[in-house]
């Protein structure tokens, strides 16, 4: 067997121009159905994330970035403030919430655009290393105007104050990967997670106000702290609105309750976990539904209402009182002693329960 030795720059040499004569010149590859097929490298910059760009012109719009960017304070040292913001938000709107994907994508030319740069002649992005300074600097009064901007853009999107809004308390779980800091093992999920507090408005299903938090529930005097400072931003803009707070079973506290009391054009409907007492209350209502279908080949749904006076006590102040209407949901199984059982007990927003 023969073997040939080359001197390695020699070879560099002619690899580096095979290369650039491989980019010039197309590839011709087997023919299909009698047509000629060629492949070439002279496409440009692509972009698997062109999704982004629309995203952009529905953003400009609404302005919530540039509203966020007002409420930081620019602590720029090559990137502007602007461009960082834009930058990690469509990165996260795209499946990228990893700040360590910024690497791979600040020189992606769809990113590029929607951070004011040119796709090609434009400087990269900012760096992962970049990026984690710029989430991790501002300071808690910086994301109190964050917060408020988000309510603010809310606001702004009603050419007219609204007779009605909902504000739908929820939070949800997000798992965490990791050591990340205030991450709790939540039981019910069971799991590791944090569990952000979303604010709708139940009937437009437009965003209010998101707040990140450890992976367990807020206690009764937190909720309430976050409702006052809402309902008092509406309130400066919008006098006359019915507010109406609406969440499940775990928001309804006495704090909560006693306080929307007090306030004028503000009212609640919340969920009320199924007792001992509530069940003995619901007898009468569910015979009758049975009565009314002897038999039942499916599930079927009963709704009942009454009034009902709620009591509290706690040790900081003397017990009191409040009355609430009750619309409960029972179902009723179609079995063979065609009995029932009461599925969940909770308050209802009146316009969507009728019975």
């Amino acid at each position: 067997m023969n073997s040939v030795w080359q001197n390695p720059a020699e070879k560099s040499s002619e690899i580096s121009d095979s290369s650039a004569a491989s980019s010039s010149e197309p590839m011709e590859l087997s023919p299909v159905k009698g047509k000629r097929v060629f492949v070439d490298f002279d496409g440009g910059q692509i972009s698997s994330d062109a999704g982004a760009l629309p995203l952009k012109e529905t953003e400009h719009q609404v302005g919530i970035i540039e509203a966020i960017k007002a409420a930081l304070n620019d602590r720029r040292v090559i990137h502007p403030l602007a461009e960082q913001l834009q930058q990690r938000t469509y990165q996260i709107a795209c499946g990228y919430e990893d700040g360590n994907d910024s690497d791979m994508l600040r020189n992606d030319p769809v990113f590029k655009i929607c951070a004011g740069k040119l796709p090609d002649s434009g400087e990269g992005l900012s760096s992962q290393p970049t990026i984690s300074r710029f989430e991790n600097a501002p300071s808690r009064t910086e994301l109190y105007r964050i917060a408020l901007a988000i309510v603010d853009n809310f606001i702004d999107s009603y050419s007219e104050e609204p007779k009605i809004i909902v504000l739908d308390y929820d939070d949800t779980d997000d798992p965490v990967h990791g050591h990340q800091q205030l991450a709790l093992f939540n039981g019910y999920y069971d799991e590791y997670c944090y569990m952000p507090l979303h604010i709708f408005e139940g009937i437009s299903g437009n965003l209010i106000s998101a707040i990140l938090k450890p992976g367990k529930r807020l206690p009764g005097k937190t909720i309430l702290a976050i409702l006052k400072r809402v309902v008092a931003r509406l309130r400066k803009r919008w006098k006359n609105t019915l507010i109406i707070f609406r969440g499940d079973c775990h928001f309804t506290a006495p704090e909560i309750m006693e306080w929307i009391d007090t306030q004028e054009n503000v009212s609640f409907v919340t969920g009320l976990t199924g007792n001992a007492v509530l069940k003995k209350l619901a007898e009468t209502t569910i015979p009758e539904l049975s009565l009314n279908c002897p038999a039942l080949s499916r599930i079927r749904n009963g709704y009942g209402r009454l009034a009902l006076s709620l009591k509290y006590c706690a040790a900081e102040r003397p017990c009191g009182g409040i009355s609430v209407t009750l619309d409960w949901r029972f179902r009723i199984f179609g079995t063979e002693d065609n009995y029932a059982r009461l599925r969940k007990n909770r308050l209802q927003y009146a316009s969507q329960r009728r019975c």
